[in-house]
């Protein structure tokens, strides 16, 4: 019989997750990806001049202690960007999902309003002048997995690169007057010892 074949050293080699692009942004999925579609016109004309003005990363996670994250198929994230995306717009009377961009415990980068877009979800005009913000598809009690922190990562550089003055990232409750106390502990420690970080400049 002939002998098995043996998988080469190269394929041995994780590869890395596709990417598409919006905007000059690399995401996983983009929004017709998870069933948004285009932006509405009120968002899409509520395009500031951001590159001076973004300071911040915000950090964002879901307002209940555990969704299984770590078991979420593709389109269980997608029901769950839906979600939230008709709970702004018909509860809370925003023209859409207010988060820019969300990462899976997979890895997988969502793109939601866009890196390119204005944030709403920062509490107050200056912070959403001032930040983009990031949810984290996990709940209060759940750990971020090193794939979902190496994805922040990833648009965290991404966004150095486009907002130069990007240097700050911070939990969701230090917005410029948050009314969230929802807190991750594991988020906050990632904070603390550095893991979370805007790539440094050369």
């Amino acid at each position: 019989m002939p002998k098995k074949e043996q998988p080469s050293e190269e394929s041995k080699v994780p590869k890395e997750k596709a990417t598409r692009t919006s905007k000059g942004f690399d995401y996983t999925y983009l929004r017709d990806d998870w069933g948004a579609g285009r932006l509405p016109k009120e968002v899409r004309d509520l395009d500031p001049e951001l590159s001076s003005g973004i300071t911040t990363a915000y950090l964002f996670h879901l307002d209940v202690d555990t969704i299984n994250s770590r078991n979420l198929s593709k389109a269980d994230v997608d029901k769950e960007m839906i979600r939230l995306k008709d709970y702004a717009t018909s509860v809370l009377a925003f023209y859409d999902i207010p988060f820019n961009a969300a990462v899976t415990q997979n890895g997988d980068t969502y793109q939601l309003r866009g890196l390119d877009k204005r944030s709403a979800a920062n509490y107050t005009k200056v912070g959403n002048d001032t930040g983009i913000s990031y949810l984290l598809v996990l709940g209060r009690e759940e750990k971020p997995s090193p794939k979902m922190l190496e994805a922040l990562q990833g648009l965290l550089a991404q966004q150095k690169k486009a907002y130069p003055n990007s240097n700050e990232v911070l939990d969701q409750r230090r917005a410029p007057e948050a009314t969230s106390r929802s807190r991750n502990e594991f988020i906050d420690l990632e904070l603390q010892n550095g893991s979370i970080s805007f790539p440094q400049e050369d």
